[in-house]
């Protein structure tokens, strides 16, 4: 033992010997030298790409924009470096690179954090004003859109597409009479607001189309009449002859049956209570000819299915057209082939439960009916699983779940039509509360009839309802809670539940590139940003979640890797 201790202190010595004999073999930091940085201004937000040339760059080298390091920083040569600028404050910045070495370089003030309001603009709108049903066509003229979302009055626009930096197209979404805002929300967080940018007018009653556009004479075909701002105790007019059998589906369907007529093409009218009305010119066409002979239904390959949809079948017969279509009673089916005058391929609708005839009706606007039908099995074809937030005052944006909803479906709460219905895919739905109070059943009731009520699943606050209370939130995310967001783009989904940094965990994305907004009850976003260095951005977000995020909210996210 003792020897060994002496080896190694000998040759600690001669460490120590060798060190103090080569005091010039130690190389002296070399400070880098930066000639031009492009851009030199960007986001408080951060994100910008900023490209620096200079010399004596050194593999492993950091930037610092104000005191803060560069989020990425890629060192391509000795005279190139492109660094990303993390978050910061408005104003000038610092920037300084360091080498490995130690040798640094400052150049002071050289990076300007802008406010988030700087990067984009809306100079105006093609059209200020719409029918309260929305969809509208406006195109935004501005600078600076990027991946952007457009509410007007805090309820996003469907149908965005951003032409390039100054344009955008739209389609407006139901509203309530009266001007709103107009805000513009970028795919970087970045956003503007127009004030009083769009009214919204009262009326639009207009008829889109009806399906088929053609039927015999003695009249009976089963119409579908699409159109928007409809009302109980609308009637139907073909030409000057009442339809039969007219019921409203809601505000943008009707079903009725054809009324008897002379040959030839007539104007569908739809006339309301109070006196408004509404035509498709040359809308439906009266045939004196029967059908040809031959046409009719013989059998179908799959006699039952689910309530809910979606079974693949066969209608089998004789005297099949191309553009035939085919219904389960009143309601669709979607057509997939018609690979001759025998067959005809579909997917069933939803439906309510027992036994509904099948008709076939062709391009020339003739039908025949199998009476035997397709028999529903179980349950009415649409299921609500659940409501969130589950209590709320007047005016509430709800996000409601469940299965097989269809677009145009309608959502009432006890009995009470909701506004601004928006339905996302076949098992979203979201919803503007109606006045009320206590506590609420919901329902979603799709065109056809077919509808589903989750019962006492949401609360009214305030007034004669039960008093606010405080949300529950789970300590962990329960199973199930990932989320998936497209990359470099937006996302609605309904999380989970659980803590921000829960949420941010549940997202595939990093933190630096993610941001999350949530619609309160007046229709406006509070946003999240994860890791923002300026307090407010999160401020509204923290008042409104300060036990974390109750699991079932709706939230959009935007997912920048």
């Amino acid at each position: 033992m003792r020897t060994r201790v002496f080896s190694m202190m000998s040759v600690l010595a001669v460490m120590a010997c060798a060190v103090l004999l080569l005091p010039n073999t130690v190389r002296a930091a070399e400070n880098p030298a930066v000639t031009s940085m492009s851009p030199t201004s960007g986001s408080v937000l951060g994100g910008t790409v900023v490209t620096l040339l200079g010399s004596s760059f050194q593999p492993g080298a950091v930037v610092f924009f104000g005191g803060a390091p560069a989020t990425s920083v890629n060192v391509e040569s000795a005279t190139r470096i492109t660094a990303v600028t993390p978050r910061s404050t408005v104003g000038a910045a610092n920037v300084v690179v360091r080498n490995p070495d130690g040798g640094a370089v400052a150049l002071n003030g050289a990076f300007f954090f802008s406010s988030t309001t700087s990067d984009v603009t809306v100079t105006g709108l093609s059209t200020t004003s719409g029918p309260t049903r929305g969809g509208t066509a406006v195109t935004l003229n501005g600078t600076g859109f990027s991946g952007s979302v457009v509410l007007f009055g805090g309820v996003p626009a469907p149908g965005v597409n951003v032409l390039g930096p100054s344009a955008i197209t739209l389609r407006t979404p139901p509203g309530v009479t009266g001007t709103v805002n107009v805000t513009v929300l970028n795919g970087d967080g970045v956003s503007v607001t127009l004030p009083n940018a769009f009214t919204y007018e009262p009326g639009g009653l207009e008829v889109s189309s009806i399906t088929p556009g053609g039927g015999l004479a003695a009249g009976g075909a089963p119409v579908r009449i699409s159109g928007y701002a409809f009302t109980p105790g609308t009637r139907v007019l073909f030409g000057t002859a009442e339809a039969r059998d007219v019921a409203l589906v809601n505000s943008t369907l009707i079903t009725a049956t054809s009324p008897a007529s002379i040959a030839g093409t007539v104007n569908v009218q739809v006339v309301r209570p109070d006196g408004a009305t509404a035509s498709l010119t040359n809308g439906f066409t009266f045939r004196e000819a029967a059908a040809a002979a031959g046409f009719a239904v013989s059998g179908l390959s799959t006699t039952s299915g689910a309530s809910t949809g979606g079974t693949r079948l066969d209608v089998m017969g004789t005297g099949f057209s191309g553009g035939a279509t085919v219904y389960f009673g009143t309601a669709p089916a979607n057509v997939i082939s018609i690979p001759g005058p025998s067959t005809i391929t579909v997917t069933t609708p939803p439906n309510v439960a027992g036994s509904s005839p099948v008709t076939v009706v062709n391009a020339d606007g003739s039908s025949t009916t199998f009476a035997s039908g397709f028999r529903y099995e179980g349950g009415n074809g649409v299921a609500v699983t659940s409501v969130s937030p589950t209590s709320g005052a007047t005016g509430t944006v709800v996000a409601v779940t469940g299965v097989a909803f269809v677009s145009g479906a309608t959502v009432s709460v006890n009995g009470v039509p909701a506004s601004n219905v928006w339905v996302v895919g076949d098992s979203l739905a979201y919803a503007t509360v109606p006045a009320g109070s206590g506590t609420a059943s919901v329902t979603v009731t799709n065109p056809g009839g077919p509808s589903a009520t989750l019962t006492n699943s949401f609360t009214y606050q305030g007034g004669s309802g039960t008093p606010a209370t405080p949300p529950v939130t789970p300590t962990t995310p329960p199973s199930g809670s990932q989320t998936a967001l497209p990359a470099r783009g937006f996302g609605l989904f309904v999380f989970a539940g659980g803590s921000n940094a829960q949420l941010t965990a549940s997202v595939a994305c990093t933190a630096s590139t993610l941001a999350f907004w949530a619609t309160n009850a007046a229709g406006e976003f509070d946003t999240f940003i994860p890791g923002a260095s300026i307090a407010a951005v999160n401020a509204g977000w923290n008042a409104r979640f300060p036990n974390g995020v109750p699991a079932g909210t709706p939230l959009i996210g935007r997912c920048q890797s």
